[in-house]
């Protein structure tokens, strides 16, 4: 825990920065710059409503290529998180949809993020897109020839949207990914979807890493979702409407982070 404590406080906040289809995209419109405004304008909401801390993703380029984007999407993901980051004074790490390490630890190297989420560091699971392979041995290598092994690793643990290869005692499956990643994500089965609060506890059980609730969080649910868990990601329930696609609001930030910084207070 202590590392993440270097960046973050007590029972964190992240706000997702969910990025529109880039170039290279089955849904890129064609303007690129509708999708740097889009995420520059929820960055700056996220910031003013208090939040945390951020992670920078790309979001709309669904159906995802497993471990690959697009030369161009990479380079205008290098472009917005660097504009952010001259803009916005908050820690903030990336996700390569979907499982694109590579892409996440040369972006964290280039804008210097905090940090980078890995969907499969050590399980092998697969989507719609086909098998994902656990990442851990060639991350790791690459982080160390960076000479950026102040990059934490934020690892999900059965991420949403996939399905496991083989299915492995939790215990194991804990133990190792514990071995390699600074923090553990658990979620729902899908975006927004709530995350059993049982299977953070058993996590919790089972790891001394700090573990992160990554999906379902909204303001009914946040102060007993924290009462377990280290920290929160939030993307649905920070938009407008609730809705996953529509633009950040800045009153539902502002209201759920009331509520955090309350409960963070009560416990000082």
């Amino acid at each position: 825990m202590s590392k993440l404590l270097k960046i973050f406080p007590k029972k964190f906040v992240i706000g997702m920065v969910h990025l529109k289809p880039l170039p290279g995209s089955p849904q890129f419109d064609g303007s690129l710059r509708k999708i740097e405004e889009a995420a520059i304008m929820d960055a700056e909401r996220l910031s003013e409503g208090g939040i945390d801390g951020l992670i920078i993703e790309n979001f709309g380029d669904t159906p995802f290529l497993n471990g690959e984007i697009s030369l161009e999407g990479l380079l205008m993901m290098t472009r917005i998180i660097t504009t952010i980051r001259n803009r916005i004074n908050l820690p903030f790490g990336v996700n390569v949809e979907f499982n694109d390490w590579k892409s996440e630890i040369s972006l964290a190297y280039i804008t210097e993020a905090k940090f980078i989420r890995v969907e499969v560091l050590v399980e092998a699971r697969f989507n719609i897109s086909g098998i994902v392979m656990p990442a851990v041995s060639k991350l790791l290598r690459m982080r160390k020839a960076l000479g950026a092994d102040d990059v934490l690793i934020f690892a999900d643990f059965e991420v949403k949207h996939t399905y496991p290869l083989f299915k492995l005692p939790i215990e194991f499956t804990i133990k190792e990914i514990s071995k390699y990643a600074d923090a553990i994500v658990v979620t729902g089965a899908e975006t927004g979807s709530e995350t059993p609060l049982e299977i953070v506890k058993r996590v919790k059980e089972l790891s001394d890493k700090p573990v992160i609730v990554g999906s379902g969080v909204n303001k009914s649910n946040i102060l007993r979702t924290l009462e377990i868990a280290d920290g929160v990601i939030i993307g649905t329930a920070l938009k407008k409407d609730g809705v996953t696609h529509n633009e950040v609001d800045l009153d539902r930030v502002k209201e759920i982070m009331s509520l955090v910084k309350t409960f963070r207070g009560d416990l000082n």
